[in-house]
């Protein structure tokens, strides 16, 4: 895997400051105005008549870190969940950089369950209905690798993750999605993508973290409150 930290593409956005931007076709480009502002990075200014860096923005550029997961990172310190301790952010924060799947999925999408992947770096068995998939340890043992070198650096390191739907939804708001037939599920966009995982197809909203030729291959389950979050008008 290339190593995303340790060679940044640095890009200055409203001569404010620096992202940290690497080339990360797994999470995407975020570079759209209209992403950025989504996630809270940029605002309008009308006495400079241009975009600016909020203080979030700047929080943001200070964290080595894609912005998505700058984002992310930041505001799981204000989530109060509670429950099972599936990993901590900078796992979940390290799965999501890495390029390849920690499970070999001979169909692509059949598990794109987050929660899944996070157990199988915790070295948990896989449950019943995923036991066709194969755990890659190579693959894992480098996601943890990454994850504890960026534990020196997130303030967030003990904050565990429950439930990682809300999470993946800060990093990705535009891809919040609802269901609709036939594991066919409608994006915040308006745009469409298969869901081929057969617990995740039950669900009535989802948080999309990956996709690939418009089939989900990383999500995770949400509430319709935490859905209308990022899908109703602000």
């Amino acid at each position: 895997m290339v190593n995303f930290l340790e060679s940044p593409n640095h890009l200055v956005y409203g001569q404010c400051a620096m992202f940290h931007t690497h080339e990360m076709p797994m999470i995407c480009p975020t570079w759209q105005p209209e992403v950025l502002r989504r996630l809270q990075a940029i605002q309008w200014s009308p006495d400079k008549d241009e975009e600016k860096l909020t203080p979030h923005g700047h929080a943001m550029a200070r964290l080595p870190l894609h912005p998505r997961l700058a984002h992310m990172v930041l505001r799981a310190e204000d989530s109060k969940e509670n429950g099972t301790d599936l990993g901590s952010v900078a796992t979940l924060c390290a799965l999501l950089e890495e390029e390849r799947d920690v499970l070999q999925d001979s169909q692509r999408g059949l598990c794109a369950d987050v929660a899944t992947r996070l157990r199988a770096l915790r070295g948990e068995d896989l449950p019943q209905r995923y036991r066709n998939m194969t755990v890659l340890p190579k693959h894992c043992s480098r996601v943890m690798q990454n994850a504890k070198r960026l534990q020196e650096d997130l303030k967030t390191k003990t904050k565990s993750v429950t439930r990682p739907g809300p999470l993946l939804a800060l990093a990705f708001p535009e891809r919040v999605a609802r269901r609709g037939k036939k594991g066919r599920f409608v994006l915040r966009d308006g745009s469409m993508c298969t869901v081929k995982d057969p617990v995740l197809q039950n669900e009535d909203f989802l948080a999309v973290g990956r996709l690939k030729n418009k089939v989900v291959t990383l999500a995770a389950p949400l509430l319709a409150s935490e859905a209308a979050v990022h899908i109703l008008p602000s």
